[in-house]
């Protein structure tokens, strides 16, 4: 009835003193109950989604960063070639 799965003390104490129909259910509980916690679909999908937004994050900020640089590289005015800025 068990099919070779060895359980706990307390689950082998208990067992025998349920009914059949209860011995056959909690059996198929059991038996089941490990396939119906594996999260690791969940876990994988939870990491791939975070590991994408932190991805995303440093790459807007990085962009974000060097256009900033560019722009002010871009405004900041040029001296003359004599090295001497022209004063009005």
């Amino acid at each position: 009835m068990t099919s070779g799965t060895p359980f706990s003390r307390l689950a082998q104490w208990t067992l025998p003193k349920k009914s059949y129909l209860d011995r056959l259910l909690e059996l198929k509980l059991r038996a089941d109950e490990g396939n119906g916690l594996s999260y690791v679909p969940e876990e994988q999908l939870l990491k791939r989604t975070l590991s994408d937004q932190m991805w995303n994050e440093l790459l807007q900020e990085s962009v974000d960063l060097m256009l900033k640089r560019w722009r002010a590289m871009r405004n900041t005015p040029q001296s003359s070639k004599s090295g001497v800025e022209s004063v009005k």
